[in-house]
């Protein structure tokens, strides 16, 4: 199907710090995104008593019907530790983890916390293929000059986060509530994901490195360090 190169007018009605970050990304005179591939490297930990693991992962996504694919490895001391896998295609999502590739460790499937969790992190990731900020899946609302808010509607369900954009439309941090687990309960807590570095991608100016951050009541507790390594857009992508 023949894609038109978006233009400044396609950007006209986003809040003002968006349609920064779209032009400071490259997103005119580019088509449409419709598929993704993001490979980053990292480091990974379960608790903050817990010991920092390494992490590669490798993660598709799909846009005119959002979904995404995600399979990292984990490792110990060099060693191999643990896998994990984590899907969202159709409004359906399943993760789960193995360890040493042998032994479920965590499994979960269509919780409704879980997919809220999904659906946060998809709006988040969307910041590696920016001209989705434009599907009709999404809608945007000004807060001020440097940030805004975009709901995600999917399926019959909805999720909010808010997009952080400095003065040359760097996109510096986003944040949601989103649903974590501790202990087998999920509670809803304050999510963020500060953006530290930015380099070029294929078509597009993105961020490349950057961590998360839970806001819990007694303390803040980052979990995740991310370095991304390559990113391809409208490249066939395996089914999943």
């Amino acid at each position: 199907m023949l894609q038109t190169a978006i233009t400044e007018d396609r950007l006209a009605n986003l809040p003002e710090p968006i349609r920064r970050y779209m032009i400071y990304s490259g997103v005119l005179g580019k088509p449409m995104t419709q598929t993704a591939n993001v490979k980053y490297t990292g480091t990974f930990r379960l608790g903050a008593d817990k010991p920092w693991m390494q992490m590669q992962a490798d993660q598709v996504y799909t846009v005119d019907s959002p979904g995404f694919q995600w399979k990292a490895n984990f490792k110990l001391f060099g060693l191999p530790l643990m896998s994990a896998r984590d899907t969202f295609s159709a409004g359906h999502t399943h993760m789960f983890g193995k360890l040493m590739n042998l032994f479920t460790v965590v499994e979960a499937q269509d919780t409704d916390e879980l997919l809220q969790g999904t659906m946060v992190r998809y709006l988040q990731e969307m910041m590696w293929f920016p001209t989705a900020y434009l599907m009709p899946y999404i809608t945007w609302e000004s807060v001020d000059t440097h940030c805004a808010d975009a709901t995600f509607t999917h399926q019959g369900k909805s999720v909010t986060g808010r997009f952080y954009v400095d003065d040359s439309g760097r996109l510096v941090n986003f944040v949601s509530e989103r649903y974590a687990e501790t202990n087998g309960e999920f509670h809803l807590h304050t999510w963020s994901t500060p953006v530290t570095d930015y380099a070029v991608f294929g078509d597009f100016r993105v961020p490349r490195t950057g961590f998360a951050i839970w806001e819990y009541p007694d303390e803040d507790f980052l979990y995740i360090n991310v370095h991304v390594t390559d990113i391809t857009h409208n490249q066939p992508i395996r089914d999943f």
